[in-house]
């Protein structure tokens, strides 16, 4: 390492972060008759989670963002934190509060990305964000809607993770959680009952978790709700042994 800010910084993410694996690479170049220096740290390389230390600066990046740390970006009054310590705030908070994610689209292309930390208090904090409508050529007519996803780090899977959300069938005529990571649906149709069975998965490329659809109890019938849910549960329950 260059710089001993450096470590400072990953000691500051261990009770938050397994910093074992961390991959962190230095460069020296002379620019210009000039030596600079930073050490460049991989934190979690898919999802662009990283930092660079040079010296009078910081900067952390995550997911499409970045932000500069660095006593000369903000006028300081005595007492307030350093951009180190501002830097090392900065980093814990995106690996303990969830991170949501704000998309607006114009038919099919983005028009601007936001990100907000969401605090133990239910307020949120606005960490970055970008615009993109001069990129390329929007249709003035197309239907803009926005998409919303909450990430958060996921210490089993060592990235950071979304739930995508629970949609209920409209044809079943009732779901219940079984649990956390299951979802039970029941069905009926001339006085006949079934029911279907979704699990949590995950995609371990993307960070997703998602409900994926069995197919117990689809060819299975009963003559009342209940016995068509009793059923469900039973098979869900043996399921997770």
């Amino acid at each position: 390492m260059n710089f001993n800010v450096t470590k400072i910084l990953l000691d500051g993410l261990k009770p938050y972060f397994n910093i074992d694996n961390v991959k962190v690479s230095t460069d020296n170049k002379n620019k210009n008759g000039r030596l600079n220096r930073s050490d460049f740290v991989t934190l979690i390389e898919r999802q662009n989670f990283c930092f660079e230390v040079f010296d009078n600066e910081i900067i952390v990046a995550f997911f499409t963002e970045h932000t500069h740390f660095g006593d000369s970006f903000s006028l300081l009054n005595s007492g307030d934190p350093d951009y180190i310590q501002r830097a090392g705030a900065f980093l814990k908070q995106l690996f303990t509060c969830p991170i949501r994610k704000h998309d607006i689209y114009k038919g099919r292309k983005i028009l601007c990305r936001k990100y907000y930390s969401l605090k133990s208090d239910s307020t949120e904090e606005y960490i970055g964000g970008s615009w993109y409508r001069l990129c390329s050529f929007i249709n003035p007519f197309a239907k803009k809607r926005a998409e919303v996803g909450t990430w958060q780090y996921d210490s089993a899977k060592n990235m950071f993770t979304s739930v995508i959300p629970f949609e209920h069938d409209a044809k079943a005529i009732n779901t219940v959680a079984a649990n956390d990571h299951c979802r039970i649906e029941i069905y009926e149709k001339g006085g006949i009952y079934s029911y279907r069975i979704l699990f949590l998965d995950f995609d371990d490329y993307f960070g997703y978790y998602y409900w994926v659809p069995t197919c117990d109890g689809i060819a299975s019938f009963f003559d009342t709700e209940e016995k068509a849910l009793s059923e469900a549960k039973s098979t869900a329950t043996k399921a997770f042994i």
